[in-house]
């Protein structure tokens, strides 16, 4: 119950009340997925990058991830400025999505760009 009530108030934009729901539905029910996607998803608009990537790393270990979720990872590590966990992120996501979502493609090739002349500048 507390995983529907997550998601629908995660539809409707209420999202603390969206968080409080999914984080006890995966307190009573780990094995939830949906719920973790949820909140994995909240976490991201919440630009809660730490909480997010942690997530993300319970889902890895139930699945394999999909590119969506490398997206968001490879935007987490950016926005903490972990350039080359972004950069390897940002690449494993252009190889799975393979130009279906235009503009995330768009995205992560332009940041890939960037992140290899950042990083080539520290060597």
């Amino acid at each position: 119950m507390h995983a529907r009530l997550g998601r629908l108030r995660l539809e409707l934009r209420e999202y603390p009340a969206a968080q409080k729901h999914l984080v006890i539905a995966l307190r009573e029910k780990p094995e939830l997925t949906e719920a973790l996607r949820d909140l994995i998803g909240l976490y991201y608009v919440a630009e809660n990058w730490t909480g997010a990537l942690r997530l993300l790393d319970q889902l890895a270990k139930r699945e394999t991830l999909g590119s969506g979720s490398w997206f968001i990872r490879a935007v987490c590590y950016d926005k903490l400025h972990m350039q080359a966990e972004a950069l390897a992120a940002y690449q494993q996501f252009v190889a799975l999505d393979q130009g279906r979502t235009e503009r995330q493609d768009f995205q992560a090739r332009q940041r890939i760009k960037a992140l290899t002349r950042a990083l080539e500048r520290k060597r």
